[in-house]
């Protein structure tokens, strides 16, 4: 999970594809690809109140764009299921916890860790970026407990170590996966 600052986006590289009512998320998350996915799941709820697919291969990125996609598939009033394959990581991992089913292939690796920030700046400035970090971090384990039943507590040990390697069986122990396909 990535807090950025630059937002600059290659708009015209962004791998996100729709066929008939799945949604493929082979990509970062970031703006353009959630400004995509996010278009995808309007259109698709307006046309019924079938189930949507999302299907999910990223390394993650930043969180605003995240959450601001968490958000939206939350209020979506069609069911979504979430589909792992290859990697879930990062934001993707918090993206993919939004599904009401939650599937995984069974090679696909799932990767929480720590926000991570790329500032520079005035020390007041630095300052004000490390309490936005904790805040967003803790919004973050907030989510991923109440999707999962995961304490909080467990979560920030979890990631206090570092990245944090989730395997499909795993997965399914702790709550973050229904079902592995």
């Amino acid at each position: 999970m990535l807090i950025r600052h630059d937002q600059q986006q290659e708009y015209n590289k962004i791998n996100v594809s729709c066929v008939e009512r799945t949604i493929y998320l082979f990509d970062d998350i970031c703006a353009g690809t959630v400004c995509e996915v996010i278009k995808y799941i309007d259109s698709l709820e307006k046309e019924s109140k079938k189930t949507i697919e999302l299907m999910i291969n990223s390394m993650g990125g930043e969180c605003y764009a995240g959450i601001a996609l968490y958000d939206r598939m939350m209020k979506c009033s069609a069911e979504i299921c979430t589909i792992g394959i290859g990697c879930v990581m990062s934001m993707a991992y918090l993206v993919f916890l939004a599904g009401n089913h939650r599937y995984l292939f069974k090679n696909c690796i799932l990767m929480n860790h720590q926000i991570s920030n790329y500032q520079a700046g005035r020390l007041e400035d630095l300052k004000i970026e490390v309490e936005e970090c904790k805040r967003i971090e803790k919004q973050c384990l907030t989510i991923i407990s109440e999707r999962t039943g995961q304490t909080i507590k467990s979560l920030e040990k979890q990631i206090s170590k570092g990245n944090n390697y989730i395997t499909p069986d795993r997965a399914i122990k702790e709550g973050i996966a229904h079902k592995i396909i």
